[in-house]
């Protein structure tokens, strides 16, 4: 009987003695697994507490965004206007062909103070003018003449179409600060002028201008 209550006792020892053991091993896993198991949750506590993103048609103002410079509406409204400018021209040739333009960035000079990608106006009157002419005028692309040569080295054939009319333009700018009040001010100015490339004569202009003031903290780029 006695040796029953020994062989119990060294049962129960054995079991305190391998039980930390056991437990020190699955806190050892355990730690090895956390890391696995909080990557996920991570990164979908990351994703969840980031901000919105709205998709917006373009020419609509932002609450939060808008600033003194050059915005999105303000560029769909003067390339609009300039299309239906432009297509109301009467063009005259002297072949009495159909007018061919030249619509290109490298003619549209900015001397304001706001960075501005010239090829976003040039691409949008160029194409809005595409869309709209049905036909009555060619653009010329003289921004591309170089994939045009690389061919005709090729066919052994050029012909490269003489333009009519080549589109310039200039962008300047005033701006001002109230260190009084933190008020910027902005004035700007867009001039467009299509150019008659065989007389060097203004055969259409026209100009847009926008003035915003306000406590501006936005930054174009």
């Amino acid at each position: 009987m006695q040796e029953v209550k020994i062989n119990l006792i060294h049962r129960l020892i054995g079991q305190l003695l391998v039980t930390p053991i056991k437990l020190a091993c699955s806190l050892e896993k355990f730690k090895k697994i956390t890391p696995l198991l909080a990557l996920p949750i991570l990164i979908l506590s990351c994703a969840s507490s980031g901000v919105k993103v709205s998709s917006v048609e373009v020419g609509e103002e932002i609450d939060g965004v808008s600033g003194v410079g050059l915005e999105s509406h303000d560029i769909d409204s003067m390339t609009n206007k300039m299309i239906d400018e432009i297509l109301s021209q009467k063009l005259p040739t002297n072949s009495n062909s159909v007018p061919k333009i030249i619509v290109d960035s490298h003619k549209m000079i900015n001397e304001s103070s706001q960075i501005i990608n010239t090829s976003l106006l040039t691409d949008r009157i160029r194409i809005g003018l595409i869309s709209n002419s049905n036909g009555q005028l060619i653009f010329i692309s003289r921004e591309n003449s170089d994939l045009v040569i690389e061919e005709a080295k090729l066919s052994n054939e050029l012909n490269l179409i003489a333009a009519d009319y080549g589109l310039t333009g200039r962008i300047t700018s005033i701006s001002g600060f109230s260190n009084k009040t933190g008020i910027s001010s902005n004035f700007m100015q867009f001039t467009f002028e299509l150019i008659d490339l065989k007389t060097s004569a203004i055969v259409w202009a026209s100009f847009y201008d926008f003035k915003k003031t306000g406590a501006d903290d936005t930054i174009y780029r």
